[in-house]
């Protein structure tokens, strides 16, 4: 039997059609949402003789945008984590098998699409996947896509095929977009959605880039001076031993940062210096002693001795490793912490006799722009994000021993300038 319906039955279903359907992505939003009737997003499928239907091309529509909502746009989740969380139950897609449901009932398998969301933004870390048929997510930060069609601007027309039609329409921004539909054993379904057919380009992504490029260790890369400056007081002194303990370590530590640089192509050529400053009285325990007594001195900023007592020329880098031989918290001191006090101008790490080769490493590439030591620490959702990612990261595992430099620590510090769309979610704030 053919399927009509009245003018004003049509107007009133596409009224519900829209109610219904802004009631379910505020219910996605908060991951706690009532359970709503999804029916009116699907209208009575045709018969093998009839042709798709502008209803049916306005249904096929919504559920796109209701799916990119979902795995696109982070809309079933309801809390900031990089951690894995169920979706509550009192929404209906808390049900896995309920979100399957409606992705095999809106595109076609051999388009790509069902496979692609289930995989976004990647096969190992999906933003919703199943477990024990609960759906659960995590927030990808910087996922968005905002090209969503409108379905009221919606037009079908035939093509040669009987069991293929194409539906054009206009996104909200007014771009017009030709998307196909295929019949599949009599249901109407699209072979991609606007998300796989119009994706956002590399410029639509606000990125925060990482710290390197700025302060006197720019990157990784040129002609690298490491200003080894012993630091004397009125107790604690150097003899020809300790300093040779001390550059060992320092050595240790861009041993291992070249080598991990060299996987991505980059290198450096770094030479050492060593420099004495004696302080006639005491220093204190604290890292920020050794700052506020330098910054009394003649010098007043490390910037102005590495200018006035170091030879700089043909260098494109350069580093304080500020030595004090006594146990102390190895601490960085990085461009960005000059808009406090100019005792930072001229990036250092402050190292006592209890220094390890992993503390000093970790705040060189601080230094460089990289995160993880713990005057530049990552937030708890980075920190979840690299749990996830980069287990054995350099900044996660805080040794040199057993870890490696991940693509994210390496653009961080000027290593490498290629970092893949994936994992520019480390960047946004």
């Amino acid at each position: 039997m053919k399927y009509k319906k009245t003018n004003s039955i049509k107007n009133l279903i596409s009224m519900l059609l829209v109610v219904l359907l802004l009631l379910g992505i505020s219910a996605c939003g908060n991951g706690e949402g009532e359970s709503y009737d999804e029916s009116s997003l699907y209208i009575e499928e045709t018969s093998q003789s009839e042709g798709l239907t502008l209803d049916e091309a306005k249904a096929l529509l919504e559920r796109d945008r209701l799916i990119t909502d979902m795995f696109v746009n982070n809309s079933l989740c309801f809390k900031e984590s990089a951690e894995y969380t169920a979706v509550g139950s009192s929404n209906l897609y808390s049900d896995f098998n309920k979100l399957r449901e409606l992705l095999i009932t809106t595109y076609t398998e051999s388009g790509g699409c069902i496979e692609a969301f289930l995989q976004y933004p990647s096969k190992e870390l999906p933003a919703i996947k199943g477990i024990n048929g609960r759906t659960y997510t995590f927030t990808h930060k910087g996922s968005a896509f905002n090209g969503h069609i409108d379905p009221e601007t919606a037009t079908v027309s035939s093509t040669a095929d009987v069991d293929r039609k194409l539906i054009e329409a206009r996104t909200e921004e007014g771009i017009t977009v030709e998307m196909t539909a295929a019949r599949i054993n009599g249901r109407w379904l699209l072979e991609k959605g606007i998300y796989h057919i119009n994706p956002p380009t590399e410029s639509e992504f606000s990125l925060k880039f990482g710290n390197s490029g700025i302060g006197s260790l720019k990157d990784f890369s040129g002609k690298i001076l490491v200003i080894e400056l012993f630091v004397s007081d009125k107790t604690n002194k150097f003899d020809t031993d300790t300093e040779r303990a001390f550059h060992e370590k320092v050595e240790k530590a861009f041993e291992y940062i070249s080598s991990e640089a060299s996987k991505y192509g980059a290198s450096a050529d770094i030479s050492y210096e060593s420099a004495y400053y004696e302080h006639s009285e005491d220093i204190g325990p604290r890292p920020l002693d050794f700052d506020i007594v330098f910054a009394e001195t003649g010098f007043g900023t490390l910037e102005e001795f590495a200018n006035t007592a170091v030879d700089l020329t043909g260098y494109d880098n350069y580093v304080f490793a500020v030595c004090r031989n006594t146990e102390l918290e190895t601490s960085c001191a990085y461009y960005e912490q000059t808009k406090e006090t100019e005792a930072y101008f001229g990036e250092r790490v402050l190292m006592g006799s209890n220094a390890t080769v992993d503390e000093i490493c970790i705040s060189m590439l601080s230094a460089m722009g990289a995160s993880g030591c713990e005057d530049r620490e990552y937030d708890e959702y980075v920190k979840e994000l690299f749990a996830k990612y980069f287990p054995n990261d350099i900044t996660v595992k805080k040794s040199v021993d057993s870890s490696e430099m991940s693509v994210v620590t390496a653009y961080a510090c000027g290593i490498t300038d290629e970092l893949p769309s994936l994992y520019r979610v480390f960047y946004y704030e």
